[in-house]
């Protein structure tokens, strides 16, 4: 039996090596560790074989564990596989006498190949590349390329946003025609629903940084026209009925009669992110609640949540691209990027996002509609 510590912190790629190592050998036996601590843990209390670790876990930084794990003579049976791919770092593994480095970025192929050799006892290092010449630039010349980039970025993310959301949509359909044909159960059934995980978070990830990018670089004017709440309530219930059932999370819209001059698409978009991150965080059997209410001078959309909550120096921050509050972070289902383009939105419409938390209780997240932006006050529209 072969045992095989997986360091790495991304719950899906730990899932996806550890069954493509179990395709490979049968008989091994894989536990994984999601940070630095908890892998020094594990290697002082058992024995491994072999030892998989990615350099980027929490606790570590560079090649800080790899180099402890040196120290402790454990380097002749452990591999890196990192997505950084550093030619130092390539060195430096040889130097510590490290069986491999594979980087994450290589071809399928040439990625089960090499980690097939280091699983075998045998090394695996990439192959080097000749250095770049490095030259220096002048100021203006820097200046004139950063011109000429900014220009091409609108035009190169209008057509990447196409070209990228086709090719998902392709992809998601053969996964949901693997998922749904596979009738061997084990190994295909669980690698068809990893797939499909994948591809879900893949596409949040892309949607978020497209349209990051694009208000980024593009001014986007709202196209008012009039909203029915309801109507978006309904939408958004449907849109995440199934998420809520996965989650085990109760999830519930208030009725609404609400109706409002609003950019129907930037509207439901703010509270798709908001809705999304409530439902992330929740914990299990907790209930997240959307409701409208009416206020002398403004409209109040809230979100309300029964998750772990959040700091009050981090309310502060979570609307700043790319942020993510500390202990949230290390689930990896995203970028950071949610709730900036919800701030973008809102500035866009004039509206305010408005956050309230407590620590162990939950969050409310509200948004704020001045009144001048409301044409039927608790009305049923006509």
């Amino acid at each position: 039996m072969t045992r095989i510590l997986i360091i790495e912190d991304h719950p899906l790629v730990s899932e996806a090596t550890t069954e493509l190592l179990q395709a490979y050998n049968a008989r091994c036996e894989i536990a994984v560790a999601e940070t630095a601590d908890d892998a020094l843990d594990m290697l002082t209390t058992s024995e491994w074989d072999l030892i998989l670790l990615d350099l980027d876990v929490p606790g570590a930084q560079g090649l800080s564990l790899a180099r402890e794990l040196a120290a402790r003579s454990y380097a002749s049976r452990a591999c890196i596989v990192t997505a950084l791919c550093k030619p130092a770092f390539v060195e430096d593994a040889r130097a510590l006498g490290f069986r491999g480095f594979i980087p994450k970025s290589l071809p399928l192929n040439v990625f089960g190949e090499a980690l097939r050799e280091v699983l075998s006892g045998a090394e695996s290092f990439p192959t080097a590349t000749p250095p770049e010449k490095s030259s220096a630039p002048s100021a203006q010349r820097l200046r004139s390329d950063a011109q000429t980039e900014l220009e091409a970025r609108s035009d190169y993310f209008s057509a990447a946003n196409h070209d990228l959301h086709q090719r998902l949509h392709a992809l998601k359909l053969l996964t949901e025609t693997t998922a749904s044909t596979a009738r061997v159960p084990g190994v295909v059934s669980r690698a068809a629903q990893r797939l499909e995980e994948a591809v879900r978070q893949l596409d949040a990830y892309v949607t978020n940084v497209l349209e990051f990018a694009r208000f980024e670089h593009v001014a986007h004017q709202p196209s008012l026209s009039l909203v029915d709440l309801q109507e978006v309530f309904q939408q958004l219930n449907v849109e995440f009925e199934e998420i809520a059932e996965t989650n085990r999370v109760e999830l519930r819209f208030r009725t609404t009669s609400i109706g409002l001059v609003s950019d129907r698409m930037m509207l439901v978009r703010i509270l798709q992110n908001i809705v999304s991150n409530a439902l992330k965080f929740t914990r299990e059997k907790g209930k997240v609640l959307v409701v409208a209410r009416t206020r002398a001078s403004s409209i109040s959309i809230e979100v309300w949540d029964q998750g772990r909550g959040i700091p009050e120096d981090a309310c502060k921050s979570i609307f700043r691209s790319f942020y993510q509050v500390p202990y949230y972070s290390r689930r990896r289902e995203g970028v950071g990027l949610g709730l900036s383009i919800v701030e973008r939105l809102a500035r866009s419409l004039g509206y305010e996002v408005v956050v309230r938390s407590t620590e162990g209780r939950g969050t409310v997240m509200k948004v704020v509609i001045p009144v001048e932006a409301t044409q039927y006050d608790e009305a049923p529209l006509r």
